[in-house]
């Protein structure tokens, strides 16, 4: 049985192959689950987001600051909550930022411990409380996974860490040995949010080889959200790798935090090739499908 498909790849890891699908968003997870991007892949190397990007969160009228520090204040609430519930013995609420349809999701999950904390009237305060009227009511997920990725940019380590164990618990990094690597920052000489990313999932899981050293820029580039050239060449001619054998006949994991057009990855892609890897795979963190 042919188990290779027209583009040399498995055909159960080949983004245009293989048939499409979504990993089912569990209930314990703090964010959404990761999708394999088959309406736009990088042909024919599977690529996985996160999350839809918000290139504005100005969208909403707000600055990046006012959000802060309602998330900030909304994350204090949400610890007295907890505390509240373990007191009663009710347990942890089994989600992080209770933005979007917090309420059918307490009214739709018949778990047991969902159960009990539906009958606290402690969750009524939190859910009716004046913080969330703060967001637009069409404050969802990607928006939050957006305001977190800005977090991620300015190398926040909790935002980091958190992060590191929503790629872990979505499946993406499998229990094999793999190398990891990320896009290097638009700037010579820069550890960017991924860069520390990649350390972290290295950290913990010790089949995770870390390469995030390996791709690094040789010249400035103009940032592409500030008016830069979305040319895949430019990248090319100032990104080079070094250690090849981190990734010669090895599962690559190429990680960036937002991607449009891809050319970053594309290039970095394009010299990952010349180690003549096993396998590459890229994970966006958001997928800003609006370029």
């Amino acid at each position: 049985m042919k188990t290779t498909c027209m583009h040399e790849m498995l055909v159960n890891t080949c983004a245009i192959c293989r048939p499409k699908f979504i990993i089912k968003k569990e209930i314990n997870q703090k964010y959404k689950s990761a999708t394999l991007d088959n309406n736009n892949p990088i042909e024919p190397i599977k690529l996985w987001f996160l999350f839809r990007y918000k290139s504005s969160l100005k969208y909403f009228g707000k600055s990046f600051n006012e959000i802060d520090k309602i998330i900030n204040e909304g994350d204090n609430k949400y610890e007295s909550l907890q505390s509240k519930l373990v007191k009663k013995n009710i347990g942890n609420l089994p989600w992080k930022y209770p933005f979007g349809n917090i309420k059918n999701i307490l009214k739709n999950d018949m778990d047991e411990r969902v159960a009990a904390i539906k009958q606290s009237s402690d969750i009524d305060t939190f859910v009716e409380d004046p913080i969330w009227k703060k967001l637009p009511s069409d404050f969802n997920d990607d928006d939050v996974c957006t305001y977190f990725t800005i977090k991620l940019k300015n190398k926040y380590q909790s935002v980091i860490e958190d992060f590191a164990n929503w790629i872990i618990d979505s499946k993406i990094i499998s229990n094999e040995e793999k190398t990891i690597c990320c896009v290097p920052s638009s700037e010579v000489g820069v550890k960017n949010g991924v860069h520390f990313l990649c350390n972290t999932i290295s950290n913990k899981n010790n089949k995770i080889l870390d390469a995030s050293e390996c791709l690094i820029r040789t010249k400035n580039v103009p940032k592409a959200h500030l008016g830069g050239v979305r040319d895949q060449k430019i990248h090319l001619d100032s990104i080079e790798i070094k250690n090849f054998e981190k990734f010669q006949s090895k599962k690559i994991l190429l990680i960036d935090d937002v991607a449009s057009t891809c050319s970053t990855l594309k290039a970095c892609i394009e010299k990952i090739k010349l180690t003549k890897p096993l396998e590459i795979e890229t994970l966006v963190l958001g997928r800003n499908l609006l370029i």
